[in-house]
């Protein structure tokens, strides 16, 4: 997040806590690697690494709120939603 910029992609598999939650927890622990992974654009299945992900081929790439607001009125039918902020 940078000035209160909210930027993510999609993830369409094991969105939950126990896979992705777990993977970003202990993998995409500094900026660069969340960076590296956002710029990929839309990804169907994380690893551990953005080269380890499958990303779609035809993808939107990334999405950019101004707020956690705008954010939040933005998506429907979303399970989870994950925030980096320095490093946490």
């Amino acid at each position: 997040m940078e000035n209160n910029k909210f930027e993510g992609i999609f993830l369409q598999h094991d969105g939950d806590l126990n896979s992705t939650g777990f993977k970003l927890q202990h993998h995409y622990t500094k900026a660069a690697k969340v960076e590296e992974l956002l710029s990929a654009g839309e990804c169907s299945e994380l690893g551990e690494t953005a080269q380890d992900s499958t990303f779609y081929e035809n993808n939107i790439g990334n999405f950019s709120f101004n707020s956690m607001w705008a954010l939040m009125q933005s998506i429907h039918k979303v399970d989870y939603i994950y925030i980096f902020d320095d490093g946490e």
